[in-house]
């Protein structure tokens, strides 16, 4: 047999230190318009529309698995540990892809725009904060907390049946 605190145990030295896991990575689009002037900082002559591209990343904090979160159920052979929800880790906007067009959206080339650094740093700030926004969206974080169940049960599964191989695994929020 095997005794509850080496159940917790096992789980506990894989989970202590994973205060940023992983669990999903999301491609995300923003759209931006604008105008002469942004943050007071005269920008265009007009309007100009961008398209921004990127990606979002969750994670989930496994650190705040604690042995008040792990709980048995003799009768179901059942070992259900809580985690917490997910939360939007990261958002990286890829300037690369940055698509900019004038206000008859025509497509401009990145060149055909000139940005003193400032403009460019105005810019790219809102388009970073703009993705946070759009990721953190409660349908993107309700698909981050599925995946949060998803991953941590196939991590930490074998940890759990090399202790208490006759139990399963449940994993909730």
């Amino acid at each position: 047999g095997y005794t509850e605190t080496e159940v917790v145990q096992a789980v506990l030295g894989e989970t202590e230190d994973k205060t940023e896991l992983i669990i999903l990575e999301q491609e995300v689009s923003v759209e931006l318009e604008i105008t002469k002037v942004l943050a007071n900082i005269p920008l265009f002559e007009k309007s100009k529309r961008i398209v921004s591209h990127g990606k979002g990343g969750f994670s989930v904090d496994l650190s705040l698995v604690t042995e008040d979160t792990i709980f048995f159920d003799h009768d179901l052979k059942t070992v259900e540990i809580v985690i917490p929800h997910a939360k939007l880790l990261f958002a990286e906007p890829d300037f690369e892809r940055t698509e900019f067009y004038d206000t008859q959206k025509a497509l401009l080339a990145f060149g055909d725009i000139k940005l003193t650094q400032e403009q460019q740093n105005v810019i790219n700030l809102q388009i970073a904060e703009k993705m946070k926004e759009e990721l953190s969206k409660s349908n993107r974080l309700a698909y981050a907390d599925l995946r949060a169940v998803q991953q941590v049960k196939a991590f930490l599964k074998p940890i759990v049946e090399g202790v208490a191989p006759e139990y399963t695994l449940k994993v909730v929020q």
